[in-house]
């Protein structure tokens, strides 16, 4: 006879475990310090197995009928839904493993230990800010989780800030990393190419520069007449030939330097 929700309720403890039989082998086990489980006992390929599907009341009798059932029907597909829990559960907890920020920091580390020359120090201390803003809403996501909109919203969330450039580069960072995870077999989408024209287009800021021939001229004896450090004025005069930036000026060594053939 099938169980009543009555019957379930109404069990007690004894002094020994005991069952409560239901129907198609599933019944519940009421052991001496109260608690109630629900099992199935099922035969896979000959072998005599057992799967528990949780406590009662928080596994109702219906909700256990329904496991039981959804159990039996992967049997007669030549399922064992034993194996099929302990496979949902390792791929759940390598989900976990594989959030985006493990995967991210395992792509940066990877072109630093890769020795890759556009990697430097600044541009790795770079990406690791990149990484910083995307954590709050990213960090713990499993990377295989990644989708289009859950992006976007931490993409626009930046953009939103005034940090038009900064947005745009974050697509492209997590773009990066999603491809990473992709080669390595953990992830099998990467959303982030698709939304480079969901996002606003920067604003464009001119740096002011000399462009007519008669301001460089006033440019050039305007440096010629500073009366400040002779270092400083070293370092102007050399900036209009050389065309580098303040800070190669400024950390140039004699080493550089080939003063005999003026290179």
């Amino acid at each position: 006879m099938p169980l009543t929700v009555k019957e379930v309720e109404a069990a007690q403890p004894q002094s020994k475990a005991w069952k409560l039989h239901d129907e198609r082998g599933l019944y519940l086990q009421i052991s001496p310090n109260g608690s109630k489980i629900w099992h199935l006992r099922y035969s896979y390929q000959g072998q005599k197995k057992k799967i528990s599907f949780g406590p009662f009341p928080d596994v109702s009798l219906k909700a256990a009928r329904a496991k039981r059932d959804e159990a039996r029907s992967s049997v007669a597909d030549g399922v064992d839904p034993l194996q099929k829990r302990r496979e949902q559960k390792l791929q759940a907890k390598l989900a976990s493993e594989h959030t985006f920020a493990s995967i991210a920091r395992e792509y940066i580390a990877k072109r630093v230990n890769d020795g890759d020359r556009a990697f430097s120090e600044a541009t790795r201390k770079k990406t690791e800010w990149l990484l910083s803003l995307l954590e709050p809403k990213l960090g713990r996501v499993p990377v295989s989780e990644i989708t289009a909109p859950l992006l976007l919203d931490a993409l626009t969330e930046v953009q939103e800030s005034g940090r038009r450039e900064t947005a745009r580069r974050l697509r492209s960072f997590a773009g990066r990393v999603l491809k990473h995870a992709i080669i390595t077999g953990r992830a099998e989408n990467n959303p982030a190419p698709a939304l480079q024209g969901a996002l606003a287009t920067p604003e464009v800021r001119h740096h002011p520069a000399v462009i007519k021939p008669k301001a460089v001229g006033e440019l050039l004896r305007a440096i010629d007449g500073y009366a400040g450090f002779a270092s400083t004025n070293a370092a102007l005069r050399l900036s209009a030939h050389l065309f580098q930036r303040p800070g190669e000026i400024r950390q140039m060594k004699w080493e550089d330097l080939d003063l005999e053939s003026a290179i």
